[in-house]
């Protein structure tokens, strides 16, 4: 079994997703269509999720540097009147 690491994993996930994707598309049969938007659906879902953790990722960041600037500036005696 291969290990992947997250960003493999997203693009493994990916991969797979389009082929069924493409298999569901040559079927005839009545569930294609809802096959078909259920996967746009989890497809768009990914996406939000993922800029959701890119987004927090971010804002924690900013907050440690925040916060750290605040200790620096504390520690030395600048921050307070």
């Amino acid at each position: 079994m291969v290990k992947l690491c997250s960003g493999d994993a997203f693009i493994y996930h990916e991969k797979h997703t389009e082929f069924l994707r493409q298999c569901v598309l040559h079927d005839e049969g009545a569930r294609r269509q809802e096959l078909v938007e259920n996967i746009s659906q989890l497809q768009h879902d990914m996406r939000c999720v993922r800029r959701a953790v890119w987004l927090m990722a971010i804002l924690t960041e900013l907050i440690m540097a925040g916060l750290g600037y605040g200790i620096i500036l504390g520690f030395f005696g600048l921050f307070s009147g």
